[in-house]
């Protein structure tokens, strides 16, 4: 550095500093990731090199406005006294920022196993919850307060250069040819690299590792939606060559349309069929399947919901369709696969959509989704209001009503009771209802009533996981004496896993989810191990209420004599369809396809099969390129509702 005696040494400075703490993150998630690498040579080498590339690009872009200022201040306020004072408070900001970022990226990790993402982007636009959970969970002041410490050592440290540089001496020329330079790299970055190319491994964390986490961030910004046709493989006529798939399940579509998959759902409980059975859906946040004594966990976390599965239904292979919240909405609510990008639910015209609510609401059903925190959070009460539901959300709670609450929402206990409170007024009015109900406990920061377990609040997921349970058990005894249970099924599952992280591009195992339904007055005990997905469960549901419809459902019920067993799993770029021989097909940007086998006897165990499989691929490619197509083009639209298109 001694040797630039230019202005751009305060360049190199800041770029240098950058490359540091890009390098401290992947060194830290290496080791912290560790047992999941793979740790051959070429591998860590990849890892490293890959990486400082990417931290290189990264840095270019940080440092635009460094540069900017850099060619057009003159030397006489360059000069100035006050001019190393003025970097250097530039260089403690800009340290500050580093620190953070380091810790926030070594936070999101934690919970996630992946470098920023679309989720992070969606972390930045909901701010309240986001700095409201990170205050609950952490001890904020003295975060900030180590993070400025840190930050001005460091720059201290640096200080004796930047007095330095501001002395040189750069003419015009010199500045003009740096920055010529720097313009034909950012150019040549912004036209040629994207992230999306980092395939070191067939191991994610690998992947992972390599990432920048701050390009990532920018990079999810750029495409939280991605056009289907131009980063998928696709086919001609998706949705024609979709029903082609369906035909050979038995299954009659009510149009000759190729671009219409409306048609009729017939019942296997005809004899519920007039009885207006009540439902109650009770989605947990994050409830993993092997959080349970029946999955294999020996922490006697669920005892509740362990009793409860011998007592109703119980699936034992049911997957989550994806990693959010809204993605488990989009698929119960919609019964359709997940699309590239964001959620239907966050994506602009996502109204009147061929909804369960729609299809109960011309059965005289009160629809309401009730959550215990701000259903403004993720676009969920507009999706919810224009797809045939009334909304109760922590709004509606009134003060008596909230005994624990936090940032994200009131406590499990306090949801049910409203639940309670809903549910009869509906009985009072004589009226059929479905309630869709999302739960908050199970999320970080884990805090809940006390001394309700014997998990101290806030001591980590096991702790949300068990008060969870608990609250399950408390709201199993009060429901039991409602005149109205006798007539409801009590549905209760989850949303999506803890996390999803996994060696493998998609990991079965971190979808697996449970679903138990409960109405000892309806239905007889029985444990189904069935292969099924999210979107199957509206069909299930319609289906054990004994009613016939029309509907777009790409999803089956699993009374059928026709299901075929098969899940969706996916990401917010990777989409993939798993079948009943454990073979896992994988789409992904870039027009990439990968082939799993799944174990499914061994916990879901996933490793690469290099033998092709076109005829699973075109299979997945029709789901999803068809679920992309008819909503991007206004054609699952429910029948009665608003803009049917008849392209």
């Amino acid at each position: 550095m001694n040797k630039i005696n230019n202005r751009y040494k305060i360049f190199i400075i800041f770029f240098l500093i950058f490359l540091g703490f890009s390098l401290l993150s992947r060194l830290t998630f290496f080791i912290y990731s560790f047992v999941n690498i793979d740790k051959s040579i070429t591998q860590i080498f990849l890892i490293f090199i890959i990486g400082l590339f990417y931290d290189t690009v990264t840095a270019s872009y940080f440092l635009i406005p460094l540069s900017l200022l850099l060619l057009i201040l003159p030397e006489k306020i360059l000069h100035f006294k006050y001019s190393k004072i003025f970097f250097w408070l530039c260089l403690l900001f800009y340290n500050g920022i580093l620190i953070f970022n380091l810790v926030s990226e070594y936070l999101f990790w934690e919970e996630f196993e992946v470098r920023y993402n679309f989720i992070a982007v969606d972390y930045l636009v909901y701010t309240n919850e986001v700095i409201g959970n990170i205050k609950e969970s952490y001890n904020l002041p003295l975060l900030l307060t180590l993070i400025s410490v840190i930050a001005t050592i460091l720059s201290l440290f640096f200080y004796k250069f930047i007095k330095s540089s501001v002395k040189l001496n750069t003419n015009l020329k010199t500045r003009f040819y740096f920055s010529a330079m720097y313009l034909i790299f950012l150019v040549l970055f912004i036209l040629f690299i994207d992230s999306s190319y980092i395939k070191i491994s067939n191991n994610v964390y690998n992947n992972e590792v390599a990432k920048n986490g701050i390009y990532q961030i920018f990079h999810a910004f750029r495409h939280n939606t991605l056009d289907f046709n131009k980063y998928y493989m696709v086919i001609n006529n998706p949705v024609f060559n979709l029903k082609k798939i369906k035909s050979a399940e038995r299954i009659i579509y009510s149009s000759n349309n190729s671009n219409n998959i409306t048609r009729k759902f017939q019942t296997n409980f005809p004899e519920n069929n007039g009885k207006n059975v009540n439902i109650i859906l009770i989605t947990i946040e994050s409830m993993s399947a092997e959080f349970m004594n029946n999955f294999g966990n020996k922490n006697n976390l669920t005892p509740n919901l362990d009793n409860l599965s011998k007592k109703g239904i119980f699936l034992t292979n049911l997957f989550a369709t994806g990693t959010r919240t809204v993605r488990g909405m989009e698929a119960i609510t919609l019964s359709i696969p997940p699309t590239p990008g964001r959620s239907i639910v966050k994506r602009p015209h996502n109204e009147n959509l061929n909804s369960i609510g729609f299809v109960l609401k011309e059965k005289g059903y009160e629809n309401k989704f009730i959550y215990s925190g701000h259903g403004y959070f993720d676009n969920m009460n507009y999706f919810y209001k224009n797809n045939g539901f009334d909304i109760v959300d922590r709004t509606d709670f009134k003060k008596n009503e909230i005994s624990f609450a936090n940032i994200w929402g009131v406590c499990d206990e306090d949801l049910y009771k409203k639940v309670l409170k809903e549910a009869d007024k509906s009985y009072s009015h004589n009226k059929p209802f479905y309630f869709h109900v999302m739960t908050t406990s199970n999320h970080r920061p884990y805090t809940y009533p006390e001394p309700s377990i014997d998990i101290p609040s806030g001591t980590g997921r096991h702790g949300a996981v068990k008060y969870t349970d608990y609250a399950i058990g408390k709201l199993i005894s009060e429901i039991k004496n409602k005149e109205w249970m006798k007539n409801t099924l009590l549905i209760i599952s989850a949303d999506h896993c803890a996390s999803s992280a996994g060696k493998t591009t998609l990991n079965a195992k971190k979808y697996s989810i449970p679903l138990i339904i409960y109405s000892p007055h309806l239905i007889k005990p029985q444990k189904i191990e069935k292969i099924c997905s999210q979107i199957d469960l509206a069909p299930t549901i319609l289906d054990l209420i004994g009613i016939e419809y029309e509907s777009k459902f790409f999803g089956e019920s699993i009374f059928s004599d026709n299901f075929v067993e098969r899940a969706f799993i996916g990401n917010y770029q990777s989409l993939g369809l798993l079948n009943s021989y454990g073979k896992l097909s994988i789409i992904s940007p870039t027009k990439r396809h990968e082939l799993f086998n799944v174990d499914i006897n061994n916990y879901y165990d996933t490793t690469k099969d290099l033998i092709e499989n076109s005829s699973l691929l075109n299979q997945n490619i029709s789901f999803y390129q068809s679920a992309d197509f008819l909503f991007t083009n206004k054609l699952y639209k429910y029948n009665g509702g608003k803009n049917e298109s008849n392209i």
